[in-house]
């Protein structure tokens, strides 16, 4: 219905842009495309000329034959879908604020803004205006006006800036105009004025005569005036022009004047906002879909005349001798009639063939192929030619992309401009409504994400590159965290334990290990974290201060090895076999032998030395770690092949591999290789 009733209502041109009237047949034009062949046809000769010396019989066969292949409404709705593949997103709106009836047609904001999306690209033009009705007994509300309603608009400079002083809007309804002069109830009396309202509901048994239900024109003045109760400053009014008897003027004295005030303040802006195809602007432009529209139309004109073709010259004519005495007449073209020529000819069959419809077959599939180049939408699947390469195909989608781009930024803007306005009108403080934002869905910018990138954004997260936020930006964008996941949830769900089931090694990074097993040997195995780093993991560490694997910590250290307990000489046995009672000091206590002289350790080796891992205590044994895990254990010091090993390589400075550890026997220190 929305498509059609803008048409039938007159705007006059004394009170109208300039920019309306220069698009005004143009948006005609994509209305008619939008609703499709029935619209198309119905227009008649607008849109499909007829032919020379076609009478008014042949026009419609020719009509009728013709086929619309709607390629604009395609379009449309595989963009829409696109942009609307997930939900947008409102930040921060506060929880009183109820979003399921905001607009004057009684729409969720969610539908509301599918509709902005719709005439924004469809038209490339869009009005909204936050309004309230004039007893402030309801909340607030958007009214959208489409590009057809929205007739005149006037900005001023006002301390060096261009502001929205004046709109003037039509509003259409559905009504039965009165056509006698007086109106009157059904005591008698007379009506000097009735509002729409009232000619809708006045009693059918009254005086007053009607006409049939059709669409009148109202218009709606917003103007920004000066205000006389505070110099120097603005305020916003609204003037509203009706007729009971048809279409209203917004010129004369008007029905009704409104001041909208927010808690008895009035506002010093008008709250209307402008959607076009590249920013909010008042001006007029054109429409995304235009240049789409108009292929769609020559080739409509193109296939008419391919259908024509084809009807005239698929069937064979047949052609025999004329009878004896009988004058040669006029001939139809057609299947159902014989041709006679003159006498001594054969009979036989007339069959096409050349080249002329090849040549519409042609035009037709060309004017396709534009449209596709345009970004138009033909079929569920789009054709590909065997000679068109993948940048052709990458640059028609980088030219969808820029479109849906620049309309989902106008949205952005524009919708969060009213929605902070329309809870600053519901007690919202202007602090609390400033960090409302809105957001479309722009997921189509990453339609080419693939496994590497999804490996590349987590390598950048675990190495700090990338904070949590951006994270879950990119897989909210990719469709990897669902809509109903905010920020919040998302890093809550990171953080806890039972959002991992059965996953030690996140668990692990939880606590702040690399993973389960690096975490397991710290806490087991006993190393020392200040010494060596082992896989990069010091547990005293910040997270974005870990070492490398095998890095020093602290340069090097000594570390001390637990001494050997000491051995006791067997006790002196006497002549008897018994054993000789030690001798007593002055002091009555046994005399302890003298302490065994330790020789001095050896110089250290001349000429190139092999390095040894670095090793660690655990058990009273010695550890050998490095970058990857444990490679030997067994007891004696540092440096020095352990008491029981397979012996030295040849060259010396290291030990021989030995059998392979479990985790049970490191912990145990019950082994000696």
């Amino acid at each position: 219905m929305y498509y059609e009733y803008p048409s039938t209502s007159t705007v006059h041109t004394t009170f109208v842009h300039p920019e309306y009237q220069y698009w005004r047949d143009t948006w005609r034009t994509l209305r008619d495309c939008y609703v499709g062949e029935m619209e198309i046809k119905r227009k008649g000769d607008r849109y499909l000329p007829k032919l020379e010396d076609m009478t008014k019989e042949e026009y419609a066969a020719y009509v009728e034959r013709a086929v619309f292949f709607n390629m604009t409404l395609r379009t449309l709705v595989g963009l829409l879908g696109t942009l609307f593949n997930r939900n947008p997103v409102v930040e921060n709106m506060p929880p009183k604020l109820d979003t399921s009836n905001c607009s004057k047609l009684n729409q969720t904001l969610m539908q509301f803004v599918r509709e902005v999306a719709r005439e924004l690209i469809h038209m490339g033009r869009y009005g909204v205006l936050l309004d309230m009705d004039d007893q402030g007994k309801r909340p607030p509300y958007f009214a959208g006006y489409i590009a057809e309603n929205i007739v005149d608009w006037t900005v001023r400079e006002i301390e060096g800036r261009w502001v929205l002083t004046e709109i003037i809007l039509r509003e259409l309804r559905l009504a039965r105009p009165i056509l006698n002069p007086i109106s009157l109830t059904p005591a008698g009396q007379i009506l000097p004025n009735l509002t729409h309202v009232e000619m809708d509901t006045f009693s059918q048994d009254s005086a007053v005569t009607r006409a049939a239900r059709r669409w009148i024109a109202s218009y709606r003045v917003l103007r920004l005036e000066g205000d006389p109760d505070a110099p120097g400053e603005m305020i916003y009014r609204q003037y509203y022009h009706t007729s009971e008897r048809g279409d209203a003027s917004p010129e004369g004295t008007p029905y009704a004047k409104y001041t909208p005030t927010n808690r008895g303040r009035p506002f010093r802006f008008i709250p209307f906002m402008f959607f076009g195809p590249f920013d909010n602007k008042p001006d007029a432009d054109k429409s995304p879909l235009l240049d789409i529209a108009r292929l769609n139309v020559s080739h409509y004109r193109s296939y008419a005349q391919l259908e024509h073709g084809r009807f005239f010259t698929a069937m064979p004519i047949y052609y025999a001798q004329v009878p004896e005495g009988q004058n040669e007449g006029s001939y139809t073209i057609g299947s159902s009639v014989v041709w006679e020529v003159a006498k001594g000819d054969k009979p036989g069959i007339l069959e096409f063939n050349g080249s002329g419809l090849k040549y519409l077959t042609e035009a037709c599939d060309k004017k396709e192929d534009q449209i596709a180049a345009l970004g138009g939408r033909l079929v569920g699947v789009e054709r590909v030619s065997a000679g068109q390469s993948n940048n052709n195909l990458m640059l028609k989608e980088a030219n969808e992309q820029a479109l849906l781009l620049n309309v989902a930024n106008v949205i952005d803007v524009g919708m969060t401009a009213l929605i902070r306005w329309w809870a600053i009108w519901q007690d919202v403080s202007p602090e609390e409504a400033a960090i409302i934002g809105f957001e479309t869905n722009k997921d189509f910018l990453l339609n080419k994400a693939g496994a590497r990138e999804y490996r590349a954004i987590q390598m950048m997260y675990e190495a700090g590159i990338i904070p949590v936020e951006v994270l879950y930006d990119f897989l909210r964008r990719a469709e990897v965290v669902p809509d109903w996941m905010s920020m919040k949830d998302f890093t809550t769900s990171l953080k806890s334990a039972d959002s991992f089931p059965n996953m030690a090694d996140v668990r692990a990074r939880q606590r702040g290990a690399p993973d389960a097993k690096t975490e397991w040997e710290t806490e087991h195995v006993l190393l020392d974290p200040q010494v060596v780093a082992v896989r990069g993991y010091d547990s005293q560490a910040p997270a974005g201060q870990q070492p490398l694997p095998g890095q020093i910590i602290g340069g090097p250290i000594s570390l001390p090895v637990a001494a050997p307990p000491p051995v006791s000489a067997p006790p002196a046995l006497g002549p008897d076999g018994k054993p000789v009672p030690p001798k007593l000091g002055p002091d009555g206590k046994p005399v302890q032998p003298p302490a065994p002289v330790t020789p001095p350790p050896s110089p250290p080796p001349t000429g190139p030395v092999q390095k040894t891992p670095p090793r660690q205590q655990a058990g009273g044994k010695t550890v050998i770690k490095d970058a990857v895990g444990v490679d030997d254990i067994g007891q004696g010091t540092p440096g020095q092949p352990a008491a029981g090993s397979a012996g030295a390589r040849s060259g010396g400075g290291g030990l021989q591999d030995g059998p392979e550890l479990n985790q049970s026997q490191l912990v145990a220190g019950s082994t000696t290789v």
